[in-house]
């Protein structure tokens, strides 16, 4: 398991996150720094950042995750 410092991550300023469905894990977005970040809950430590591409802004795990309807145009 990695270990990380938000403060390596440049811009990373959070934006929305999201609890496993465990509540094991806290995932962040760092809108700016294009990423999404994994805390572990027991450490309080972030332990995975995934480059994700422009400005990650709101984030939901599946089991969460809104459905929409596909577009009758």
């Amino acid at each position: 398991m990695n270990e990380y410092s938000i403060t390596d991550i440049e811009n990373a300023i959070n934006d929305d996150m999201e609890l496993s469905a465990d509540r094991k894990s806290l995932w962040v977005t760092f809108r700016f720094a294009r990423r999404v970040g994994v805390i572990d809950l027991s450490s309080r430590k972030l332990v995975e950042t995934i480059e994700v591409g422009r400005s990650p802004h709101g984030i939901y795990l599946s089991d969460r995750a809104p459905v929409y309807p596909p577009n009758s145009d």
